[in-house]
């Protein structure tokens, strides 16, 4: 994060760029939206302070039947062993100027359900984030990064305005708002490696890969 400061960016918020896309406005140069998936406590204990401290705002998605509890969806090698934020927790970040946005409600496989699950899945993390914090709520993040045409109808029909998944990318035009990109940071990302997808440059790395990866078919460098 000091980096990015020190590069000359500045925080975006997700709902700004979703509007932004929406009318085909476009987004100024030098900015990045940060989302943190799930809603481990470490966001509250080790993100948010560095954040606030930079004047840095970030998305939250949580998945709201899990609020409190652990990540009881991950196989016990992968799990995250700490408790997931609370909603005392979220209330108090969600007031210093951070936003939650559903993550499903007990981060189920999307593509898996049928229709009522999935319904349920979508409507109720949806109207318990927005009722339980007074701000709106309506971008959605596939769990997994997973999701259909009957997935993306489904978030679409639930009253979201937008949807994460985990295509590496930029966002430039409305066609992304269902499938919006990412840059994923991993703990073994080096700062090379962030530096390029600070800059993009790594956008057009992943480009090449789909390229390649799709038989030769013309990269979607947006």
């Amino acid at each position: 994060m000091e980096l990015l400061k020190e590069w000359g960016f500045q925080a975006l918020a997700l709902d700004d760029l979703v509007a932004r896309l929406a009318s085909a406005d476009p987004t100024p140069s030098r900015h990045v939206v940060l989302t943190f998936d799930d809603g481990c406590g470490c966001f509250r204990r080790e993100a948010a302070a560095v954040l606030l401290e930079l004047g840095f705002t970030a998305s939250v998605f949580v998945p709201v039947g899990h609020i409190g509890l652990t990540a009881a969806w991950d196989t016990p090698k992968q799990a995250c062993c700490e408790r997931l934020l609370s909603w005392a927790e979220i209330e108090e970040l969600s007031r210093a100027g951070f936003s939650f946005y559903p993550h499903g409600l007990t981060h189920r496989r999307l593509v898996e359900l049928a229709e009522e699950e999935l319904g349920r899945e979508l409507r109720d993390p949806h109207s318990a984030l927005e009722a339980r914090l007074g701000k709106p709520a309506q971008v959605f993040c596939y769990p997994y990064g997973e999701a259909s045409s009957k997935v993306r109808a489904a978030v679409r029909s639930a009253g979201y305005r937008a949807a994460c998944g985990l295509e590496i990318g930029l966002n430039r035009r409305a066609g992304h708002l269902w499938d919006l990109r990412r840059m994923l940071v991993l703990r073994t990302t080096t700062l090379r490696g962030f530096r390029a997808r600070a800059t993009g440059a790594f956008s057009y790395y992943a480009g090449i890969r789909r390229f390649i990866r799709g038989g030769g078919r013309r990269p979607n460098g947006g």
